[in-house]
């Protein structure tokens, strides 16, 4: 047992490696090869225009700083997929963020925020945005996405009224307690958000979403994931970083478009072995 967590420990950080740096002055020597920047618990007021020089940064994480603002050149780490600014002093963040096309994670609590850039939760790839729900507006008509001020159980049933409209939905940061047996109605479904709430299970009925692309499920009670996960085919990225779980099934390893499954580190040893078959998965972090 013991060779085979070490095996499948070896096959994550394979493809966790990334070009890490915990100095932008040294990322700067070399901002070609900068995938990841971390500079978090320090005493970083401001950040200098030459972040845009970054062109293939992947992660920043700017945590637990005292920055008052960010400068315009944001906007030009094109690559960029998660920028982390929680406990910092922001009261607005640069109106550039929104050319960042590849963004999936805005961290951005605990700060004075007045508000969000109009357009960055609309941006293409977004997936996670907290405290997202508090900055949202309401859905306009005709668009397929619902994340909006109302409480989580009025949104999740305006959405199953209206199912064949719904393709992404938000119910992140709603303390909910559990996911009802009718969000199967939801077939069209590509992109489900329930982070930051108090739910110890989901039904078996998300089996029936068989166009959902994106599952993201952190920081909630979990402690475990549904067989019928396996009914996803086209399921690309599943995280559930911030969770009890007692074991991954075995049937995550036979979704044939998985790409990235984040977990916390400890829970690399319940990882099924047969992860290693997948061909299409990129990344676990």
């Amino acid at each position: 047992m013991g060779l085979i967590i070490e095996s499948i420990k070896g096959f994550l950080t394979n493809i966790i490696r990334k070009e890490k740096y915990y100095s932008l002055k040294k990322a700067l020597r070399n901002p070609e090869r900068v995938r990841v920047l971390k500079l978090t618990n320090g005493d970083l007021k401001t950040i200098p225009t030459t972040i845009g020089q970054l062109r293939n940064l992947e992660i920043l994480e700017l945590s637990h700083n005292q920055l008052r603002s960010l400068p315009e050149e944001m906007g030009d780490l094109h690559k960029l997929r998660e920028l982390w600014l929680d406990y910092n002093q922001l009261e607005y963040l640069p109106s550039s963020m929104v050319k960042l096309h590849n963004l999936e994670v805005l961290w951005v609590d605990h700060n004075p925020l007045t508000g969000i850039p109009e357009g960055v939760e609309e941006l293409p790839n977004i997936q996670e945005i907290s405290p997202g729900n508090h900055f949202v507006r309401e859905a306009k008509k005709g668009k397929r996405s619902f994340g909006t001020s109302k409480s989580g159980e009025k949104l999740l049933k305006e959405a199953i009224r209206n199912p064949k409209n719904v393709e992404r939905l938000c119910l992140s940061n709603y303390n909910l307690e559990e996911i009802p047996s009718s969000i199967e109605a939801l077939t069209n479904l590509k992109v489900l958000l329930l982070s930051n709430n108090q739910l110890t299970s989901l039904p078996k009925e998300i089996g029936a979403l068989q166009k959902l692309e994106v599952l993201i499920l952190n920081n909630n009670q979990l402690t475990s994931i549904p067989k019928e996960i396996v009914q996803l085919p086209l399921l690309k990225k599943i995280s559930v970083r911030g969770n009890w779980l007692m074991s991954i099934p075995k049937e995550i390893t036979q979704l044939p478009s998985i790409e990235e499954i984040w977990v916390d580190k400890e829970q690399y040893a319940i990882i099924p072995k047969e992860i290693e078959r997948l061909p299409s998965l990129k990344k676990v972090s």
